[in-house]
């Protein structure tokens, strides 16, 4: 057996991850993982919860069942991917169709399907990704092809530690929010590996998946390991040619609306789960300041952008 550390969460698989580091077996694992495998209830009448409305091809990204007599619900991503997932988010099983490979199933795992146990636990997970800067961490809120892994890296490459990619997993503890860190590991495009790296000599995540792996600190980048106290939110926007990059203020509705819109596995959420979502998310842009970013459609203006970032969270640090 093997287990790890993600997202605080001890994960316990038959043969470890592929790409995250192994830590001793101590005590029960918050989560048990199959891969390679369908429970023996994986046949058990299911019910319609979730269509996604992103598609691959002409059919949904992602169907979700659930299965009342097995207390779990099924998964079923366009590519080929299964996952069963117990409704308590303890156990995990996943299978999928050659010729995709368990490299295939992680960009799965370690996103929604982990994001859903962590739901499950009560916890806040956002669409961010986020660094260091200072002694606060500043997250970059937004949808799919924002440019969060892009400008996290970029962050990075300025000196500013990558706390996590994709996923922001927070924390509220006597009234302060913090921030966990993530496995080491920025997921970037062809396209933002040459502009940051100047060429394309990163491994693929998988052989059917055109992105790229990043591992920072193997690059010789910094990355952070320890828990540090949410600072500044900025919500990405679309990218401009004119007057960008800038930081505009948002009203407090609006940010509340966008971190909802934006918080992780949302749709696999029940009605009480919801309301909590809600509440904690209220008193999160009650406490943390949460900005708008427009980066500059130009990527030369990176640094630049980089730079405001460290000018905003300089201007602000009187109201943590």
């Amino acid at each position: 057996m093997a287990d790890h550390l993600v997202f605080g969460l001890r994960l316990r698989t038959a043969t470890p991850l592929p790409g995250i580091p192994e830590v001793a077996s101590t005590g029960d694992a918050d989560v048990e993982i199959a891969l390679g495998e369908r429970p023996a209830w994986a046949d058990a009448p299911r019910t319609h919860q979730y269509s996604s409305e992103a598609e691959l091809g002409d059919v949904p990204a992602v169907v979700v069942w659930s299965l009342p007599s097995a207390a779990a619900l099924a998964l079923d991503y366009a590519e080929g991917i299964r996952f069963h997932v117990t409704t308590d988010g303890r156990q995990v099983w996943s299978d999928w169709d050659a010729p995709l490979t368990v490299a295939d199933a992680m960009t799965f795992l370690i996103g929604p399907v982990l994001g859903y146990a962590l739901r499950r636990r009560g916890l806040l997970a956002l669409h961010a990704s986020c660094a260091r800067f200072g002694d606060v961490a500043v997250a970059f809120v937004g949808p799919g092809g924002a440019g969060k892994s892009t400008l996290v890296t970029a962050c990075a490459q300025a000196g500013h530690a990558i706390i996590t990619d994709d996923i922001l997993v927070v924390r509220e503890i006597d009234g302060r929010w913090w921030t966990t860190p993530a496995p080491d590991q920025v997921r970037l495009w062809e396209d933002s590996e040459r502009m940051l790296f100047g060429g394309t000599a990163l491994p693929a995540l998988t052989p059917n998946w055109p992105k790229r792996g990043l591992g920072a600190a193997a690059a010789g980048l910094p990355v952070e390991t320890g828990a540090v106290p949410l600072g500044v939110i900025l919500l990405l926007e679309s990218r401009e040619a004119d007057d960008a990059p800038r930081v505009e203020s948002v009203a407090g509705g609006e940010a509340l609306l966008a971190m909802v819109v934006h918080s992780y596995a949302n749709y696999l959420l029940d009605a009480d789960e919801r309301a909590a979502e809600l509440r904690a998310v209220g008193r999160l842009a009650a406490r943390v300041p949460v900005r708008r970013l427009v980066p500059h459609a130009d990527s030369g203006h990176l640094p630049e952008t980089v730079r405001r970032i460290a000018h905003i969270v300089t201007s602000l640090m009187g109201t943590f």
